[in-house]
């Protein structure tokens, strides 16, 4: 429910910024959405350090896309040490999930 909820909030203050790519962008938002949805399922199920990497990995990386979204759509400053370092780390967290 929470990364549906957080889903939702981003897209409405995208909604008005996004033109012609609002079909495209909801597409992304959902596979995004499901995306860090299931690593919280598979981290609840496994219980292993590992797994809570890849929820970290995937919310960082919807953090990121969120920043980017807002960059380019809505034209809102985000900085982009932000923007990027949110990036870096959620694929940092994803590798460090493959060594388990």
């Amino acid at each position: 429910l929470l990364p549906l909820s957080a889903a939702l909030a981003c897209l409405w203050g995208l909604w008005p910024h996004l033109g012609k790519y609002r079909i495209p962008v909801i597409v992304y938002m959902l596979a995004l959405t499901a995306y860090v949805w299931r690593t919280l399922v598979y981290a609840y199920t496994n219980q292993a350090w590992s797994a809570w990497l890849t929820v970290a990995g995937s919310a960082l990386f919807m953090l990121s896309d969120v920043m980017l979204a807002f960059r380019r759509f809505a034209q809102k400053p985000v900085p982009y040490g932000f923007e990027l370092g949110s990036y870096f780390l959620a694929q940092s967290c994803l590798a460090a999930a493959l060594w388990n």
